[in-house]
């Protein structure tokens, strides 16, 4: 089951709480941070806990740490378009890719390619091209259904919700 939007800073503050050793300190990515990243990428647990550890590596090893946790938040806005920036810069996918990507992105990330009149195709096999370009960019996943082998399911990935978060121009 999916965590809900709205319990999640309920969860990082309880988390926080629990590992606080002393009043001094922050954590590297504080509640305000995760519910960010949280949103960015469309509300999953896993990838926002896997940018954060990022984050914690990054600031440990640039020597960034601060104990302010708003000078945590503003570094972790900043590494986070930094990544954002270096993925849209190696990414080349054809404009009619990047229309079925934020296509797919407004459309909450998932899609079956038997939907591809919805997108202006003719046919399945002309949006699977499209879907090629954008998976080699690493920017969505096509899945087999769990319970029909038959049915594919057209997912973007953590790559391409951060490159979504750079198309709208850093918008929440």
């Amino acid at each position: 089951m999916p965590l809900a939007r709205d319990s999640i800073d309920d969860l990082i503050s309880a988390r926080v709480r629990e590992f606080d050793l002393n009043s001094d300190t922050a954590p590297p990515v504080g509640v305000r941070s995760f519910t960010h990243i949280f949103r960015i990428l469309n509300e999953n647990l896993r990838d926002a806990l896997k940018f954060s550890g990022d984050f914690s590596v990054w600031l440990y090893e640039n020597d960034n740490y601060s104990s302010d946790s708003d000078r945590l938040h503003e570094l972790f806005e900043i590494w986070l378009a930094e990544q954002s920036d270096q993925y849209a810069m190696s990414i080349n996918v054809p404009p009619r890719a990047w229309k079925l990507f934020d296509e797919i992105c407004e459309r909450g990330g998932s899609i079956s390619p038997s939907d591809f009149e919805e997108f202006g195709f003719n046919s399945s096999q002309n949006m699977r091209g499209q879907v090629a370009r954008l998976e080699n960019a690493d920017m969505v996943t096509s899945e087999l259904d769990e319970t029909d082998h038959r049915r594919k399911t057209i997912n973007v990935m953590a790559k391409g919700w951060l490159l979504r978060h750079h198309r709208t121009g850093y918008a929440s």
